[in-house]
């Protein structure tokens, strides 16, 4: 017979579960029988119950939390309530309450949670100390989860265990734990009520009047049943009285106090308008921003540069010639001056110098000295020295690398520039991607010709898979789905295909 029975209270935490959604609640997965033994396969989670973690703290926990443990319990009972039917847990207590590492609460062992029907008797099923009265009779409502509730926080917050002392007598938190607060003892107390109908009437009610103090008197004075072991029968006895009414009377602005606030007005109003005088004449003064040291300043404010681009406009320089030569990554001519270049000459060296020769612009009026240029010319009209620029699949790249990867089994590494790199393996040069790993002696085989891509957002980069036959993998975290977005870190391990790289920034 109670071989039956636990195979009935298996079956039914299995059903029970396989229905439930909820973060705290852990996920099952299966159920099986071995040699007469019943098992439930389900997620797992790591930490301790609420009775362990109070053994090895030593004493009970802080009220904050106590707090923070109670409101994820009446975020899973509000859960459990709000289904249709509703689901009755009948088993709160601290054993079974789990609090992971990271302060996540995970409400388990749901074998005797039942569904809720107002007009059924159920069977007289709980743990002592921490099910409330009707319990013991077969009677049961998500009233009834709150008590229990009541008594898990109750126990955490002051130390005393339930199950060492008569059933249903609870001292009031405050006689245990004077600094308790307010609204924490007082909804602790209103929920171990010893009658259904003093409690709280919802899970949702109670989680306001912990918070928030919604429900409890101004006074303080905790409104239950003398039966219940939270009473206070002295406080209960005595009929409240009304507090007189004490009506304050608005206080008269004397003259000179009014006098007083116009000077003040009036000195802040001068001092404002100095302010943007003052302001205003630093900033139409190139040569005293100089002396103030105040150029670079006002020269990177965002509506400066919109001035001189204006300006620009307005006084277009012409275009007389242009010149390209290759050129080291760190701009070093290594070549002649020419209009065309080979593909096999640019996948060499890799980096184009361009210079342009423009007519002279006349210099602004209004431009602040040290202003950065918005052209390559000088007054002088000679072209200055440009900084490289990648040539990149047959586009001009920004001539600093932004970020790169850096190959693992060899002495290799590959830059990214600009906002968005395609990685993969060229099989030409007519359709060779930004970062093209099949200089790799290793491992490029088995990546795709458009494989994944690497993407800036501000200061942040992603990579996402674009479909590749043997898929993107992040090492520690797994493999990307097609077009699934990973916010890459520095020093990240990417293993595209069977090449291994580590990601670098700058």
């Amino acid at each position: 017979m109670s071989r039956k029975r636990s195979r009935i209270s298996i079956a039914r935490e299995a059903d029970t579960l396989a229905q439930l959604k909820h973060p705290a609640i852990p996920a099952i997965s299966d159920r099986f029988d071995d040699q007469n033994r019943h098992y439930l396969v389900m997620e797992y989670v790591e930490g301790r119950n609420l009775e362990e973690e109070l053994a090895a703290r030593g004493g009970p926990f802080p009220e904050s939390l106590v707090v923070d443990v109670a409101r994820q319990l009446c975020d899973v009972l509000a859960y459990l309530h709000g289904l249709q039917p509703p689901i009755i847990y009948r088993d709160m207590k601290p054993s079974n309450v789990m609090l992971t590492g990271k302060g996540r609460v995970v409400l388990i062992d749901f074998g005797i949670a039942r569904l809720f029907k107002g007009s059924r008797k159920g069977t007289m099923i709980g743990t002592l100390g921490f099910a409330p009265p009707e319990q013991y009779q077969g009677v049961a409502d998500p009233r009834s989860d709150i008590y229990s509730l009541g008594a898990t926080l109750h126990y955490v917050l002051t130390g005393r265990d339930p199950e060492n002392y008569p059933p249903f007598s609870f001292p009031p938190v405050r006689d245990l734990r004077p600094e308790t607060s307010r609204n924490v003892a007082g909804a602790i107390d209103r929920a171990l009520a010893y009658e259904m109908d003093a409690r709280p009437a919802t899970i949702q009610e109670f989680r306001d009047m912990l918070l928030y103090g919604a429900g409890l008197a101004a006074d303080g004075s905790r409104r239950v049943s003398a039966r219940g072991g939270t009473a206070d029968l002295s406080e209960a006895a005595a009929p409240s009285r009304p507090r007189p009414k004490t009506v304050r009377r608005a206080p008269t602005i004397r003259p000179r106090r009014r006098k007083g606030r116009w000077i003040g007005l009036a000195a802040f109003c001068v001092i404002t308008a100095g302010a943007a005088f003052g302001a205003t004449y630093v900033y139409r003064n190139p040569a005293l921003q100089q002396q103030l040291g105040l150029s670079q300043f006002i020269n990177n404010l965002p509506w400066k540069r919109e001035e001189r681009m204006a300006y620009a406009r307005a006084h277009p320089l012409s275009f007389q010639n242009a010149s390209l030569e290759l050129s080291t990554r760190a701009g070093d001519a290594i070549s002649r001056p020419r209009l065309i270049f080979t593909d096999t000459e640019l996948a060499n060296a890799q980096y184009l110098a361009a210079a342009a020769r423009t007519n002279p612009r006349p210099a602004s009026p209004s431009t602040t000295p040290g202003a950065p240029p918005l052209s390559p010319n000088r007054a002088s009209g000679h072209p200055p020295a440009l900084p490289p620029i990648a040539a990149q699949n047959g586009r001009a790249a920004p001539a600093r690398a932004t970020a790169r990867l850096v190959a693992t089994t060899e002495a290799r590494e590959f830059p990214i520039y600009g906002e968005r790199a395609i990685i993969g393996r060229s099989a030409g040069a007519a359709d060779r991607p930004d970062v093209d790993l099949a200089a790799l002696a290793r491992g490029a085989d088995r990546v795709s010709r458009r494989h994944a891509e690497i993407v800036r957002r501000g200061l942040e980069y992603f990579i996402r898979d674009l479909g590749s036959l043997n898929g993107t993998y992040i090492v520690g975290r797994g493999r990307l789905g097609r077009d699934q977005l990973y916010q890459l870190r520095d020093r990240d391990e990417v293993v595209l295909g069977s090449a291994k790289l580590v990601f670098r920034r700058g």
